[in-house]
C-alpha cells in the first residue's frame, strides 16, 4: 500500500516510513503465510525435552502447525486434549498418533485416563472465536478513538489474578474523566470438578 505514495506521509509510523523508503531503493519483502499460528503462552519446545528425539518431534510439530502447548490443551489449562480432538483441529491430520504426543502424555500428564496435567497453566488462551458477544459501545460524539492491538491489564480481587483485556475504544470528553472500553475474559474455576 505504501508503494503508491510518492513520499512518506507525516502520518506514517516508522515501519510505514521504512516500507515507503524501501520501495524507492527497489527493496521488497517476501512473506511466508504458510504457518497460521493461533498463538499461546507456553512454547511446546519447553515440554519436549528428550534430547535424542527433540528434532524429530519439532519437525512433526512444525508440519502440524503446533508451536504452543496452549494449542493442544483444554481452554481451562488443566487437561491435555485427546489425540482425536487435536486431529480434528489440524489441516495435516493424516497418519498415526505421533510420538511427541505419547511423550507429552507420559511426562506432563498426571492421570493418563483423564489427561489431567501435572501443572496448571494460565487460562489466558481464550480465543475470540468462542462465541462470546462483544460489548456494544455507545458513541456519544467524535471524541472517541477506536483502538487496534492495544491491551490493558488490571488486578481483579474477585478472581485474585491479573485480567488482560483488549482495548476496543478510548474516549476523553472535555470536563469528564477518561474512559476505556475493553474486552476481557475472566477465568472460571469450577470448584465442583477439582
Amino acid at each position: 500500500m505504501t508503494k503508491y505514495f510518492h513520499k512518506p506521509s507525516r502520518h506514517f509510523n516508522r515501519l510505514e516510513n521504512l516500507l515507503c523508503i524501501f520501495h524507492f531503493y527497489n527493496l521488497s519483502f517476501n512473506t511466508n503465510f504458510k504457518y497460521n499460528v493461533t498463538g499461546g503462552l507456553h512454547p511446546i519446545s519447553y515440554f519436549i525435552v528428550d534430547p535424542k528425539k527433540y528434532f524429530g518431534f519439532v519437525k512433526s510439530l512444525k508440519n502440524k502447525n503446533i508451536f504452543f502447548l496452549d494449542q493442544i490443551i483444554s481452554n481451562d489449562g488443566a487437561f491435555l486434549k485427546t489425540w482425536k480432538e487435536i486431529k480434528k483441529l489440524l489441516k495435516n491430520n493424516r497418519g498415526r498418533r505421533p510420538k511427541w504426543y505419547d511423550f507429552l502424555k507420559d511426562n506432563i500428564v498426571l492421570n493418563p485416563s483423564t489427561n489431567r496435567l501435572q501443572f496448571m497453566t494460565q487460562s489466558d488462551n481464550m480465543s475470540p472465536d468462542l462465541g462470546f458477544p462483544q460489548p456494544k459501545i455507545i458513541k456519544c460524539n467524535n471524541h472517541s478513538v477506536p483502538c487496534k492491538n492495544q491491551w490493558a491489564a488490571f488486578w481483579s480481587p474477585r478472581v485474585s489474578c491479573i485480567v488482560y483485556g483488549k482495548i476496543l475504544e478510548k474516549s476523553h470528553f472535555p470536563g469528564d474523566s477518561p474512559k476505556v472500553y475493553l474486552e476481557h475474559h475472566i477465568p472460571f474455576k469450577d470448584m465442583s470438578n477439582p
